[in-house]
C-alpha cells in the first residue's frame, strides 16, 4: 500500500494483471494509468487523459480498456506501449461508470443514464438492460 500512497495521487480503480502480477491503477490527478510491478516498481503507462480514467479492464489482446470520468461517452483503448486510442465513443453511451469483461471478450457497461450496454470487440454497441446501473459483477 505503501506505494500506491506514493505514487498514486489519486487513486481510483486498480486492475490485477495475469501472468506478470503487475497492478494498473487508475489516477485522476493528473489522469493517468500507472503499472505497478511485485517488486514495488511504479511507471506511468499513459497520461495526458482529459478526464479521470475510472474503470479498467483489459481486452484479449492484452489492451486497457477505460472509460472516463463523469460525463465522457468514450471508452479509451491503451496499448501496453502507452498509445491511447477511442475505442467507442458517443450513443448510446451517455457517462460511463464501471467496466467489465464477459467470458465472450464483450465489454459490459454500467452507464449512470441508468442502462447497461454490451460492447462487442469489434465496437458494436448495444443496450442490454435498464435501470439504475451502479455495480457491475460478472460471475
Amino acid at each position: 500500500m505503501s506505494v500506491l500512497a506514493a505514487f498514486a495521487i489519486t487513486p481510483v480503480s486498480a486492475q490485477p494483471a495475469a501472468p506478470t502480477r503487475d497492478i494498473f491503477v487508475t489516477n485522476c490527478a493528473p489522469g493517468s494509468i500507472q503499472r505497478i510491478t511485485p517488486a514495488g516498481v511504479a511507471t506511468t503507462i499513459a497520461s495526458g487523459f482529459t478526464s479521470c480514467p475510472a474503470s479498467i479492464v483489459f481486452d484479449d489482446a492484452g489492451n486497457i480498456m477505460s472509460v472516463g470520468a463523469e460525463g465522457d461517452p468514450t471508452i479509451y483503448k491503451v496499448a501496453l506501449d502507452g498509445t491511447v486510442s477511442v475505442f467507442v465513443t458517443g450513443s448510446p453511451l451517455v457517462d460511463p461508470a464501471r467496466l467489465v469483461k464477459d467470458a465472450n471478450g464483450n465489454f459490459i457497461v454500467a452507464d449512470e443514464s441508468a442502462k447497461i450496454i454490451k460492447v462487442t470487440p469489434s465496437g458494436t454497441m448495444s443496450i442490454i438492460a435498464s435501470g439504475h446501473p451502479y455495480s457491475l459483477r460478472l460471475e
